[in-house]
């Protein structure tokens, strides 16, 4: 749970999932966890693919805002791999992740 203990500290997040079958599987259990220490104060976006199955980036974009974390954008979604446009927005969404914490420590 190293990653839960790093982002109890962090100011902004990205979180990501694949839903490349049935959905959202990975970050169920990260999710559930983070749920219940209720970090506060956080900004960021969810990130993720998806194949036929649908709803990865858009579940843990759900659980952002139930945590009333500051929503920067909408998911950041790719069907199967990255395209080169894909590639470019996350450049972008880098960029103004790496801004809103500057902005956030000062």
């Amino acid at each position: 749970m190293l990653l839960v203990a790093i982002s109890m500290m962090a100011f902004v997040m990205v979180l990501g999932e694949l839903g490349i079958e049935i959905g959202p599987i990975l970050a169920a259990a990260v999710l559930t966890y983070l749920k219940g220490l209720r970090p506060q104060g956080k900004a960021g976006f969810a990130f993720g693919s998806f194949g036929w199955g649908r709803g990865g980036p858009e579940a843990v974009n759900e659980f952002m805002e139930s945590m009333k974390w500051e929503m920067l954008r909408d998911p950041l979604k790719s069907k199967y791999g990255p395209t080169v446009d894909i590639l470019d927005e996350c450049r972008s969404a880098g960029k103004m992740l790496a801004e809103k914490a500057k902005e956030m420590t000062e």
